[in-house]
């Protein structure tokens, strides 16, 4: 039998993860299968884009040779009942702890960089007993990264779940984003806290604020504008950003914590096709004073979350179609999915899609290893 050298660089990873306690009884009966080389497994079968239980038994079983430079793997690899066993039960609220140490490690920020704050719902989680989980995610659209997460039993609770994520994660210095869920007095509050600055869209959920808006823009003077006109899809889409930073007397909006501007978005639509046109007003309020082009960028990367996480989670790992609907399964796929996506957004060598990185990474050794130790560098 060939001696077994294991190779230690992918420590970097696993040390974040030493904290976890193995679900399973191992001070009796067969134990083979360490908890390190079951996360090391998932993690780099789903790097290369196997999505299920079984898929990532059969990653193991072609790769064996691949994952014994890493870790002896002395009893071969676990099977799929073994792998779904171990996520249906680890601790997932220490499995996120532990993902967010690892994800701000990966994270090189900068002032003023855009953290977003959304929930998604993981559909294939419901079952008889339960609602789908709901996980809401933080995630700085400047490198692509999501930082953390916090799942609650419904889309209503996104409410308590954002102060929660907030305490999790670092946002001092960085810009924090939410849609109109998110615009609470209480989430304003946290953010100012943390030290952060904030940008949150209303709409109906805070009327009289939203009416409030809608008076200032209609009685005062904008203190500046900025145009954009992007063309692309089919459409022609012309986006009018306009700020107001002198608002005194508009007593509703004291309840604010740090509000210094309004915001109004006004989109204007123009399809190539049927050279229809439609528009778009939209509102937020921000504990930032700067300028309207300023304020235009922020704005439009948060919807980063929706379309480079959420979007890639369910088009690139199919997550919605994934039936994990037994304790902690979903939840805690769901991180190693995010940890995944994390590390390949970490190669910026290759302008490639996602599918070109998760298609060379099954077959090409060399690659999925070059992303792994990239991911131990930073």
């Amino acid at each position: 039998m060939n001696e077994v050298v294991v190779n230690n660089y992918d420590n970097k990873i696993t040390r974040y993860f030493l904290p976890l306690k193995d679900p399973r009884r191992i001070q009796k009966g067969n134990f083979m299968y360490p908890l390190t080389e079951i996360l090391f497994l998932s993690l780099s079968a789903t790097l290369s884009g196997f999505k299920t239980n079984e898929d990532i038994a059969q990653f193991g079983e072609l790769k064996t040779d691949w994952l014994r430079k890493f870790y002896p793997y002395a009893s071969g690899i676990p099977s799929h009942d073994t792998i779904g066993r171990v996520f249906r039960h680890l601790d997932s609220s220490l499995f996120n702890e532990c993902f967010i140490n690892w994800s701000s490690n990966l994270t090189k920020r900068t002032s003023n960089q855009v953290i977003g704050i959304d929930g998604k719902t993981i559909k294939g989680s419901a079952n008889a007993k339960k609602n789908a989980i709901h996980v809401v995610s933080a995630f700085a659209s400047g490198n692509g990264l999501c930082l953390g997460q916090v799942t609650t039993n419904k889309k209503s609770n996104e409410i308590t779940a954002i102060p929660e994520l907030l305490d999790l994660i670092t946002v001092k210095g960085m810009i924090v984003t939410t849609d109109a869920m998110g615009c609470q007095t209480e989430i304003a509050y946290k953010i100012l806290e943390k030290e952060g600055d904030y940008i949150l869209q209303v709409k109906g959920n805070q009327q009289k604020t939203k009416e409030e808006i809608v008076i200032q823009f209609n009685t005062d003077i904008v203190c500046d504008s900025n145009i954009t006109e992007d063309c692309g899809h089919g459409r022609i889409e012309t986006r009018i950003c306009d700020v107001i930073n002198d608002f005194e007397g508009a007593s509703v909006l004291t309840k604010w914590s740090g509000i210094r501007s309004l915001i109004q978005i006004t989109t204007q639509t123009l399809e190539s096709s049927t050279n229809k046109e439609r528009s778009d007003v939209r509102y937020y309020i921000s504990s930032l004073d700067t300028t309207a082009e300023r304020f235009n960028r922020p704005i439009r990367s948060h919807w980063a979350i929706e379309n480079n996480l959420h979007w890639s989670l369910d088009v690139s790992f199919d997550e919605d179609k994934q039936q994990r609907k037994k304790d902690h399964a979903a939840e805690n796929m769901n991180m190693l999915c995010k940890m995944a996506l994390n590390i390949l957004k970490l190669d910026t060598e290759n302008k490639k899609t996602l599918k070109w990185k998760k298609n060379r990474a099954i077959y090409v050794d060399e690659y999925r290893e070059k992303l792994i130790a990239r991911s131990n560098t930073c």
